[in-house]
């Protein structure tokens, strides 16, 4: 009888591994692989409205990975300020907080220190950092128009390197 139970054990163990593996499987997000469609990902801002991490009317999205303890990102906030403000009619810039890095108080308060303007979005599950691989701060990815992951930075990004990304050089004006 002891031994009956034991293969019973045995044969529930697993068992529950396989599905255990298969629902890990399932929730594994998509990757962010250049030149393929970008990941289907919706965050939400610290004030709880939702927003979809894809192009809209043609629009490419630039798409800033950060934390409010990140140096360089502090850097390069007034960049993106900078890149919205030009070309905010033709580009979606999102500031992506890696909040489970963070708290959200820190985010509100890197937003007012640093007056950061693209809407800031929270990665409380890590879904986006995990889809797009961010593995240092701060990392930048520019969706194309179409929604087809076009390029990326790792390391502090410029106004013109993301210009020169989204194919807005020439457009800028002179002597900048």
């Amino acid at each position: 009888m002891n031994r009956q139970w034991g293969w019973v054990a045995l044969a529930a163990a697993v068992a529950l591994a396989v599905v255990w593996q298969f629902a890990a499987e399932r929730e594994r997000p998509a990757e962010a692989k250049m030149g393929e469609p970008a990941p289907a990902i919706r965050l939400a801002s610290p004030e709880g409205r939702e927003y979809e991490l894809r192009p809209v009317d043609g629009e490419a999205v630039v798409l800033n990975f950060w934390a409010s303890w990140c140096l360089p990102c502090r850097a390069e906030a007034s960049e993106l300020n900078d890149l919205a403000q030009r070309h905010g009619d033709r580009v979606r810039v999102y500031a992506i907080n890696l909040t489970d890095k963070d708290r959200v108080e820190d985010v509100r308060g890197f937003v007012r220190e640093y007056g950061l303007e693209p809407p800031v979005l929270l990665d409380k599950s890590s879904v986006a950092a995990e889809s797009y691989h961010i593995a240092s701060l701060p990392t930048t990815y520019v969706l194309d128009e179409q929604g087809l992951v076009a390029w990326r930075k790792l390391g502090p990004v410029t106004r013109s390197e993301l210009e020169e990304a989204l194919g807005l050089k020439e457009t800028s004006s002179a002597g900048d």
